[in-house]
């Protein structure tokens, strides 16, 4: 699980709405869209959305600088298509597993990118791969920090051997499960910390809902047209949603 920003990549808008005014507050120059569209498909559980949106974490300043008004809506969508399923897979399968013996263990990645040119970008999607295949040169996502590359690899590797992320004599990792859900947050810095159930009020919101949303928002993308670009001769075609 990272933490970090996710900008929602549709178009931006200022919202006006009536009906729910008091989002108008929070999130100013957000994506109205994208908003109406989560509380729809949250349907009966919305009201747990808009009390989870008072709980979401400020963003940085820089963050706020480069997309002002729309930092509540990205963390939404943070939590959504990150957190909330990630704990979720996570409690389902150390459940399973825990009659074999085997223990799960979670990660919440806090090492920000190192972008020049996107200061405010922070842990986003795909940050922790360079530093868990123990790739520290130069990359897409600028340089990674040597020290938690050797790290945090070294964990993965040692997970991949034993079973057990934890190196000899250490005990940054703890296995997940139950009300506490362990979890060790990676960074920022060469630092591994475990911690209990982080965010775990803004989860234990959005929980009950999750599958409803879930299944109104994919059966809403599938019956959206959508454009596949790039094809050997350059051409563009459209889609009505099915499948080819």
């Amino acid at each position: 699980s990272r933490t970090g920003f996710f900008l929602a990549k549709t178009g931006y808008g200022d919202y006006r709405g009536d009906a729910r005014d008091p989002l108008r507050a929070w999130y100013g120059g957000g994506q109205r869209e994208r908003l109406e569209e989560t509380l729809e498909w949250y349907g009966g559980e919305s009201n747990a959305v808009l009390r989870a949106l008072k709980l979401l974490p400020r963003e940085t300043d820089a963050v706020d600088a480069a997309y002002p008004g729309i930092w509540r809506l990205s963390r939404l969508m943070t939590f959504l298509d990150f957190h909330v399923q990630n704990v979720r897979f996570a409690e389902r399968y150390s459940a399973a597993q825990a009659g074999n013996g085997r223990a799960t263990y979670m990660y919440r990645f806090a090492q920000g990118v190192r972008i020049p040119a996107l200061p405010w970008l922070g842990a986003c999607h795909g940050a922790d791969i360079p530093y868990a295949f123990g790739n520290a040169g130069p990359g897409p996502l600028g340089t990674p920090d040597a020290a938690l590359v050797a790290r945090f690899s070294a964990a993965f590797a040692q997970f991949a051997r034993t079973g057990n992320p934890n190196a000899e004599g250490r005990a940054d990792w703890a296995p997940y499960g139950g009300a506490a859900r362990r979890t060790t947050v990676v960074g920022p810095g060469d630092v591994l910390v475990r911690k209990d159930n982080p965010d775990g009020e803004i989860i234990d919101l959005l929980m009950p809902g999750y599958d409803r949303f879930q299944k109104a928002r994919a059966s809403a993308v599938r019956r959206r047209p959508f454009r596949i670009e790039g094809s050997k001769n350059a051409e563009r075609r459209k889609c009505d949603g099915r499948r080819e």
